[in-house]
């Protein structure tokens, strides 16, 4: 998000795409979507209501144990303002990338 891993951008959203494997979801490298919703996260930073990473209150009874915490910090973006999600190419990138390591787990898994 802050491309501070490398001077490039095309390099620092492959480490992202990279980086997103293990979370299962492809959003690292969507830029419209990722960088609406951190700008967000900053801007509004612990108000209620508005900071996109604070609970709500459904959230906090039904996520209060240690897979409610994946869930949470792992999905919700891919959850919150879902209008805003524009495709591309990195995330058709992210997707196909995704894609291609979970078969791979799962062949070599059998």
């Amino acid at each position: 998000m802050h491309n501070l891993a490398f001077k490039s951008v095309v390099r620092n959203r492959l480490l992202a795409v990279f980086a997103n494997l293990p979370v299962g979801i492809p959003y690292a490298a969507s830029k419209p979507l990722l960088k609406k919703y951190h700008i967000e996260y900053h801007k509004f930073l612990g108000q209620d209501g508005i900071d996109t990473d604070l609970p709500t209150r459904i959230e906090l009874l039904l996520l209060n144990n240690v897979l409610g915490k994946i869930f949470f910090y792992a999905l919700r973006p891919t959850f919150v303002r879902v209008h805003w999600q524009t495709l591309t190419h990195w995330d058709l990138l992210n997707a196909s990338s995704l894609r291609c390591s979970v078969s791979s787990l799962w062949y070599t898994s059998s």
